[in-house]
């Protein structure tokens, strides 16, 4: 393996996509190549490992997809529940559309507002992904449409309202501009007591 490809793998703690190794300049043949005598694996197509770890599932998909994790996925990077999400939440601009997002357990979540709460964060493997934040992801939950098990949204809000990166002023203004449910502020107001 090259010094070049070895620092990439280390820089993304194991996992690299095409799509990355394409714009530093490397050739995705060289990569075959390494899958073929055996010394990384090819997991999804486009998706290298270095042979014996796992991929990071969150990493290459936000490096595929032009998506940001979202609601439930969001929830869980952010450690505001406990439960493990079934897919992984994905908020795309309105109109992009690809054909296998269902084939990667990916569920597509739909906005004109994209850019609203836009943000990133480094997750539990270390590398660096694409997710609303702390604000937008509480609003997106509460929306009257988003189907949400009651008690994962109030374990949600009451850790969101535990931390100190918290908002509220800005949870407040997203409120408003998404249209989301008063609820939402009854059930802080409760919670606050």
């Amino acid at each position: 393996m090259s010094p070049k490809i070895k620092q990439l793998f280390d820089k993304y703690h194991g996992t690299l996509t095409s799509k990355l190794v394409s714009q530093v300049g490397v050739k995705r043949a060289s990569l075959d190549y390494l899958v073929r005598i055996g010394e990384i694996t090819k997991d999804y197509p486009g998706v290298y490992v270095l042979k014996g770890d796992f991929p990071d599932e969150y990493f290459w998909r936000s490096s595929i997809y032009k998506g940001v994790f979202s609601h439930e996925t969001a929830l869980f990077l952010y450690g505001y529940t406990n439960t493990t999400p079934a897919t992984f939440d994905m908020t795309f601009k309105k109109g992009y559309h690809t054909s296998n997002l269902d084939k990667y357990f990916i569920t597509a979540h739909y906005t004109n507002k994209w850019n609203l709460g836009l943000s990133t964060r480094q997750i539990y493997t270390g590398n660096i992904v694409d997710i609303y934040n702390r604000e937008r992801t509480i609003c997106d939950i509460f929306k009257w449409n988003y189907p949400i098990d009651i008690w994962v949204r109030n374990e949600a809000l009451q850790n969101y309202l535990k931390d100190p990166q918290k908002d509220l002023v800005r949870l407040n203004n997203y409120q408003k501009e998404l249209k989301v449910s008063d609820k939402l502020t009854e059930l802080i107001g409760v919670l606050s007591q």
